[in-house]
């Protein structure tokens, strides 16, 4: 090898190498100092970012790799369980041969995005599907499945029936699951979307009456730029919730207690207790308190008459300490506890009447 060509060849080797560094600037100067605020160069602190006390990554660069993997494994597999529903077409799309032959459908023309709660083709959607009939839904593979029935949920969303056997029905997140700082995966149609768990509402305001027909978990995430609608994984593949609205993720549990009526084939019905009350754990004090206060609301009511807590003798004042043995605090609200039973169901309550304990038993009612 001549000079000449040695010479070449060392130029483009440096250049390369320099343009691999130039690429690794510019992801982590723009990209992610963008999205998530990480430093041009060193150590990546996460502390700040996330959640309390400091996360530092020597390695950023086999860690971003090794998520980025991880990522788009979860992206797949969640894919799976994800359906899309198009307004149903009655004409062929095209004139001519052989594109007349039967209507087809662009991905962009999607209505909204279901997820598969059981093999056998039961989906949950915020798509207003109130003629199942005038609609239909693909599958990931492509496959266009029929819609059998409807049923609206409590919370405005739909259950929806397709024409579908082993389709691959979603794995629930459980609400212990959730962290402060965890990466989460959203999907949006076509589109995939990197977020983080910002912040956990297990309860209302401090100060504010809750009942025990009400939700309050909510999952706050960052970056806010989703729409409603759209499917949040975490990155072991279970789904965590729906994204709602300023920023707050609806969990999946709250869906998931109306699966029992779904698949007996009956209406869904809420338990009913009939009681408003102030969630102590939420207040901030010297001494640590747990266990729901029974309360009046605004209209200064703090048993609902003729409630299963008031035929109970349940009264404004009780502090109730534990739920068939499972304590009543920050993890473990009433209202959640309450609702994850099913109507009829005899439960016992631990109350702290004054400065005695008791137990007392009360049968749920329905909530319709």
């Amino acid at each position: 090898m001549n000079k000449q060509n040695l010479f070449l060849l060392i130029i483009i080797i440096g250049l390369s190498l320099l343009a691999g560094v130039v690429g690794g600037l510019v992801v982590r100067s723009y990209l992610l100092n963008l999205s998530f605020n990480i430093p041009l160069f060193g150590d990546i602190n996460l502390g700040s970012s996330y959640q309390r006390g400091n996360l530092i990554i020597s390695q950023p660069r086999k860690v971003i790799v090794q998520q980025d993997d991880r990522l788009a494994n979860v992206v797949t597999e969640a894919k799976k369980s994800v359906i899309d529903f198009y307004l149903k077409k009655n004409k062929p799309s095209f004139n001519q041969p052989p594109l007349n032959a039967a209507p087809f459908y662009f991905n962009d023309e999607a209505v909204g995005q279901g997820l598969v709660l059981t093999n056998d083709g039961w989906t949950l959607t915020n798509v207003i599907i109130d003629q199942p009939a005038n609609f239909i839904a693909v599958d990931y593979k492509g496959k266009i499945l029929p819609l059998e029935s409807v049923k609206l949920n409590k919370t405005g969303s739909y259950f929806v029936k397709v024409q579908g056997q082993n389709l691959t029905a979603v794995q629930f997140a459980d609400k212990s699951d959730a962290t402060i700082g965890q990466l989460l995966a959203v999907l949006h149609n076509d589109a995939v979307r990197v977020a983080y768990v910002e912040n956990i509402f297990k309860a209302a305001d401090a100060g504010a009456v809750q009942s025990t027909e009400g939700w309050y978990r909510r999952i706050k995430i960052s970056p806010s730029s989703l729409a409603k609608g759209d499917i949040v994984f975490n990155l072991n593949g279970s789904a965590v919730g729906w994204y709602a609205e300023n920023d707050l993720v609806m969990p999946i549990s709250y869906y998931a207690q109306s699966l029992p009526n779904l698949l007996n084939k009956t209406e869904w019905q809420g338990a009913y207790l009939g009681v408003n009350y102030l969630n102590l754990s939420a207040l901030v004090s010297e001494q640590k308190s747990t266990g729901a206060l029974i309360a009046p609301d605004a209209k200064g009511v703090a048993i609902i008459k003729n409630s299963p807590a008031a035929k109970a003798g349940l009264k404004s004042g009780d502090i109730i300490l534990e739920v068939d043995g499972v304590k009543v605090d920050m993890d473990n609200d009433l209202s959640e506890l309450i609702q994850s039973y099913q109507p009829g169901k005899e439960i016992e309550l631990t109350v702290l009447r004054g400065e005695n304990k008791e137990s007392i038993k009360v049968i749920l009612g329905s909530l319709k």
